[in-house]
């Protein structure tokens, strides 16, 4: 599981990247990826070691779409029929999409909630 998980999400400006425990033992390696769709604001990427369960906060800019892309690399040990040992690399990758809210709309939906309380009082 990671979190942000979808494109109906808004995530905050100062994002905390999460992910459940790697479990298996041929992780080698964890690799983040974020970039702003449409290559106007903050690109992350970044590795840490397959033990960590997140990173960050990253630090985004608001009203930006960006791109999440996590993955596990994986080494695998073989042998072959001639007793040739070799290493299969697979990565498990999740790509997300998600935007980061403007402030102002913030604000304004805030606004919006405080008046619809008021006049659900006074009624």
């Amino acid at each position: 599981m990671l979190s942000p998980s979808h494109l109906a999400v808004d995530v905050p400006a100062n994002l905390l990247i999460a992910w459940d425990e790697c479990t298996d033992p041929a992780a080698t390696g964890v690799g983040i990826e974020l970039e702003p769709k449409d290559g106007i604001g903050v690109s992350v990427e970044a590795h840490p070691p397959v033990s960590e369960t997140q990173y960050g906060p990253v630090s985004l800019t608001p009203g930006i779409e960006y791109v999440l892309q996590f993955d596990f690399g994986h080494a695998y040990r073989r042998t072959n029929a001639d007793g040739i040992e070799y290493v299969v690399d697979t990565d498990s990758e999740r790509k997300l999409s998600f935007t980061t809210p403007e402030p102002a709309a913030g604000s304004l939906l805030g606004l919006g909630a405080v008046m619809l309380l008021r006049r659900r009082r006074k009624g």
